[in-house]
């Protein structure tokens, strides 16, 4: 009796498990999906931290992380940490032609065709930040872009791109 009741346990657990992996909606392996993001890019050199689900490598002199996947969301995030700029953030000018620039480097290319042709708004985001706000070109096929966030936070200044499907 013992056996079948370890045996129903262990089913039960089986169904939950297996369960859950098959509930997402999108493609959860980020760290292939990343891998073949980066490889697309031409970008072979980075370390992987599984724990945040995001690859880190050089960009020039800075650092860049970035991630794709997601079970529920699928999300491609690239976070530019730069290393020794010395620009103010109110410096607009010249934060709009550095995310111009590192868009087309990532192939982001609604975030670099909105950029370059000047079609977002600024938002003072916070205190620290500002946000270059781009308009959808298509509000029915249930991609979302976040904007360009320029963050000054704790000595560092960074620049993130963030599109997903919701």
């Amino acid at each position: 009796m013992k056996k079948i009741a370890l045996f129903v346990v262990f089913l039960v657990f089986q169904s939950s498990f297996g369960q859950e992996k098959n509930d997402c909606v999108f493609n959860n392996d980020y760290k292939q999906l990343t891998t073949d993001w980066l490889h697309k890019l031409g970008k072979t050199n980075f370390s992987w931290d599984a724990e945040k689900k995001q690859a880190t490598l050089k960009l020039n002199d800075d650092l860049l992380f970035v991630s794709v996947g997601g079970c529920h969301h699928f999300t491609t995030s690239a976070i530019v940490q730069l290393q020794n700029d010395t620009h103010q953030l109110e410096d607009t000018k010249y934060w709009i032609e550095k995310a111009t620039l590192l868009s087309k480097k990532l192939h982001l290319n609604h975030y670099h065709k909105m950029l370059k042709t000047a079609n977002f708004k600024i938002v003072k985001h916070r205190k620290n930040a500002i946000l270059l706000d781009v308009a959808d070109d298509n509000t029915t096929d249930n991609l979302f872009y976040d904007g360009v966030e320029i963050r000054f936070e704790k000595g560092k200044k960074t620049i993130r791109f963030v599109k997903y499907y919701n």
